[in-house]
């Protein structure tokens, strides 16, 4: 897979929020460079400058022209969001500016939007970033699982200074932001007959070795569930003759009937159950955190949790609980309306609701050839909002450029083939 970058400086910078929004300065023991906080409010300047360059620089304004009508919208919506959460954490907290920018910087993730859009505008497509971004992610998945190796096996930590997580006595770790998205784009182009068959060997390894990574180091069972849940949709909407998508779908039906009956399915399920050893804890703490979230929600319904830096000891007995194990992160989509009251359900609906309005746009046209894909990323973000929340830190940046994706899509399949039946009188020949 030969390494093809855009040489515009939008798309260098979009690489370089990707290395830090994976972690790989977080793997250097570098004083300065661990401090992802600093980081962040860092990469927010730049993201904000570059997102205002878009609407003074007059070649760019006109390339994203066609995006501003929502775009504009929903920016505007996002200062208003983060405005009323700043002075709402500053007044109802007592907390220093620094303390909350540092919790709220995350956010100006939204901005890359821009940066994606004019990248997929230069570029033709989102192809070819895919690719660049590939080359960021799977290399520090392979780091990750190396040290988990070692410390798996020789029980000798190559990276002490990151502090360390157990399960079943292994090393575990999470997943890039990207990690999703990339597994079910691969998973799509092996299914395709264009594909050429050295391309299908390198996605199939791929593929496997997200598998494993999965199962043998990230070890999180709402992620199981979503990339194979979300692939299974993929497998079953991609586009074939009638008699042998009636095979698939019964070849569908026989392996999940395998899996039931083996008791492999039962046994999985029954992981989520309090009296399930292990993750029993796991179901419990959930229990707890949405109790206790939800009662915070009711005393505060307009601005909810808010911004709130756990520093400081008072602040950490608020954020995690009395008890210190409430987690916002065990809540699904229903996070946004703890953490962040009604406000946080306006920028759920402006962000995930319109790529799903996009992506139900897209199912409409006939001409769409990648409605297997959407659907299958929609799915991938629909089974994470159960029990894991799309818009945390961890895994924000693949929701925007999913949302990226399905506009640039709905644009290109949806809203130029209906102006240019609406100039030349219905006939676009």
């Amino acid at each position: 897979m030969k390494l093809k970058v855009s040489t515009s400086p939008y798309t260098y910078f979009l690489l370089l929020m990707t290395i830090m929004d994976t972690g790989y300065f977080v793997l250097l023991n570098i004083p300065g460079l661990r401090d992802t906080g600093y980081m962040r409010i860092g990469f927010l300047i730049i993201a904000t400058l570059l997102a205002m360059n878009c609407y003074i620089n007059k070649n760019i304004y006109r390339t994203l022209q066609p995006y501003y009508n929502y775009l504009n919208v929903f920016i505007l919506y996002l200062a208003v969001f983060y405005f009323a959460h700043f002075i709402y954490g500053m007044v109802h907290y007592t907390q220093q500016i620094t303390s909350i920018i540092n919790v709220s910087s995350y956010l100006g993730m939204f901005l890359l939007i821009y940066l994606f859009l004019y990248v997929f505008q230069m570029d033709g497509g989102y192809d070819r970033l895919i690719k660049s971004l590939s080359w960021i992610t799977y290399p520090y998945m392979l780091v990750i699982t190396l040290r988990a190796a070692i410390y798996n096996f020789a029980g000798r930590d190559l990276m002490p200074y990151l502090g360390h997580i157990t399960r079943s006595g292994r090393l575990r770790y999470g997943i890039p932001a990207l990690c999703g998205v990339l597994f079910l784009y691969y998973f799509y182009k092996l299914l395709q007959k264009e594909t050429l068959m050295k391309h299908k060997m390198i996605y199939t390894g791929l593929l496997l070795f997200t598998a494993f990574y999965l199962y043998y180091i990230c070890m999180t069972r709402m992620y199981v569930i979503a990339f194979f849940l979300s692939a299974l949709v993929i497998f079953l909407c991609k586009k074939r003759p009638k008699n042998k998508q009636i095979v698939m779908v019964c070849v569908a039906i026989i392996l999940l009937a395998v899996l039931y009956f083996s008791g492999l399915i039962p046994r999985f399920l029954a992981t989520f159950t309090e009296t399930s050893g292990e993750y029993g804890g796991s179901t419990l703490a959930r229990q707890y955190s949405s109790k206790y979230f939800s009662g915070l929600a009711k005393d505060q319904p307009i601005f909810g949790l808010g911004f709130l830096s756990p520093k400081r000891y008072e602040n950490f007995l608020i954020y995690f609980g009395p008890s210190g194990t409430a987690y916002l992160d065990d809540l699904g989509i229903r996070n946004m309306f703890y953490h962040y009251g009604v406000l946080g359900i306006g920028l759920v609906a402006l962000s995930l609701g319109r790529m799903v309005y996009l992506v139900l746009r897209l199912l409409t046209c006939r001409n769409y050839p990648r409605k297997a894909l959407m659907l299958g990323l929609t799915a991938f973000f629909g089974c994470l909002c159960v029990s894991l929340c799309p818009f945390d830190t961890v895994r924000l940046l693949g929701l925007i450029f999913t949302w990226s994706m399905a506009e640039y899509d709905a644009r290109l399949y949806c809203y130029l083939p209906r102006k240019a039946a609406t100039e030349t009188g219905g006939d676009t020949r």
